[in-house]
């Protein structure tokens, strides 16, 4: 999208285009709309998503009149495009211009977007947490694995004899031991997850997301979601798995996140009103590394790419705030 604004003649509606178009809703963004109104709006999901969508559209029209305005200010010019001679296209020129469109990628955006990326996955990995913090957590988990040792040889040898002979005693005592399995299972991956939000909570992210905390408080943000929201700077796709690592119930596939809406529903920090003021931070905020480096090239400065990030965030607190105090008419 930001690559075709090339067809436009004024350079100040060029840019005006290119901020503005990080509003509109993209494939990244639809999974952590839809955990959210699964988890919150179950009974009201279309219109939610028919809001969040429409939002987008009016805070890109009033940014867009807004920029026109002020540092964008300028004629308008009529859109006027030549349309060429329509061919049948051949496999060559298919190939040859595919080729070049993606090396042109590769060469200018990828090189940036894969140092950002590792910078990004250093800021969530390292500190590591020290050993005399993972330490309570490592015995609970080997005390669980100590227990499920012998249990799991118990099961299997009563599998076993149950395949020889059906025995209803057997049957009820494996019933037994498998459901004992599945308990102490269950207990030990909540202590792995346990580890993994602390884990999270100490890395040079996490104490970001604790620093900025504050400042989002009044949107209902908390640190793990703050963390969720830089991890999304670099791929919106992230904001979802980093919040189930935070909120201690491990990676979350971005298609299947019911576990994630579920844990977010149980939890007394979250309501409709915070889904609402987050669904429309994410539908706004900073776009994501690889429009960013993109606009970067086609405005030709970095200045217009930070422009973007910050510009965008204002824009996009702003317009969360307004959703938050909405939300608390409508549901307190």
């Amino acid at each position: 999208g930001v690559i075709a604004t090339r067809t436009m003649r004024s350079e100040k509606e060029k840019m005006a285009t290119m901020l503005t178009l990080p509003l509109m809703n993209c494939g990244a963004k639809i999974p952590v709309f839809l955990m959210l109104t699964a988890a919150f709006f179950a009974e009201d999901q279309a219109a939610i998503m028919f809001g969040v969508t429409l939002a987008g559209w009016v805070v890109a029209l009033i940014v867009a009149r807004i920029l026109r305005s002020t540092i964008l200010k300028g004629e308008s010019s009529p859109f006027v495009m030549e349309l060429p001679p329509y061919r049948l296209p051949t496999l060559r020129s298919v190939v040859m211009h595919t080729w070049e469109r993606g090396w042109m990628y590769i060469k200018k955006a990828g090189t940036v977007i894969l140092a950002i990326s590792v910078v990004l996955w250093a800021a969530l990995t390292f500190p590591t947490l020290p050993a005399d913090k993972a330490e309570p957590f490592e015995q609970k988990i080997a005390a669980y694995e100590t227990q499920l040792e012998p249990l799991g040889e118990r099961i299997a040898a009563l599998t076993a004899q149950l395949e020889k002979a059906d025995d209803k005693a057997v049957k009820a005592e494996l019933d037994a031991a498998q459901a004992k399995a599945d308990e102490l299972t269950a207990a030990k991956e909540e202590v792995e997850h346990e580890l993994a939000s602390a884990e999270t909570r100490n890395t040079v992210g996490g104490r970001f997301g604790l620093f900025v905390e504050p400042f989002f408080a009044p949107l209902g943000f908390d640190w793990r979601t703050d963390v969720a929201l830089l991890a999304g700077v670099a791929a919106k796709e992230a904001v979802l798995s980093t919040m189930g690592t935070a909120y201690s119930i491990g990676e979350v596939d971005p298609e299947e996140a019911e576990s994630l809406g579920e844990r977010l529903a149980r939890d007394p920090g979250w309501s409709k009103t915070v889904a609402l003021a987050l669904m429309l931070f994410v539908l706004i905020y900073s776009p994501c590394f690889v429009t960013l480096v993109v606009l970067k090239n086609e405005a030709g400065g970095w200045r217009w790419l930070f422009f973007s990030m910050i510009f965008n965030t204002g824009v996009a607190y702003v317009v969360a705030y307004i959703g938050t105090l909405v939300g608390r008419v409508l549901w307190g």
